[in-house]
């Protein structure tokens, strides 16, 4: 998977930091995978990485980058919510 602004990562990085704004127990903890590459728009990939780089949600964040079906399944498997975001893309 990669970064593409059409997946709409941004509404879900958005949630994420109210949810860490408004919840006292902090231990939570957001898994990514993809790379953060989109050549038609570079500067959303900018806008992607400057979450990353927030110190208030530096602690929270990870991007695992391009992994292996099984290593994704893997961090599927162990985690309470998944989230497939998509501006515009349809699920059969």
């Amino acid at each position: 998977m990669i970064f593409w602004q059409h997946k709409n990562h941004i509404v879900v990085l958005e949630a994420a930091k109210l949810l860490l704004e408004k919840v006292e127990n902090q231990d939570m903890f957001f898994v990514f995978t993809g790379r953060m590459k989109d050549s038609r728009t570079p500067h959303y990939i900018d806008k992607i990485s400057s979450y990353f780089e927030d110190i208030a949600m530096g602690g929270h964040l990870l991007n695992c980058g391009f992994i292996d079906r099984k290593e994704q399944l893997a961090i599927m498997k162990n985690s309470q919510f998944v989230v497939q975001p998509s501006l515009f893309e349809g699920w059969g």
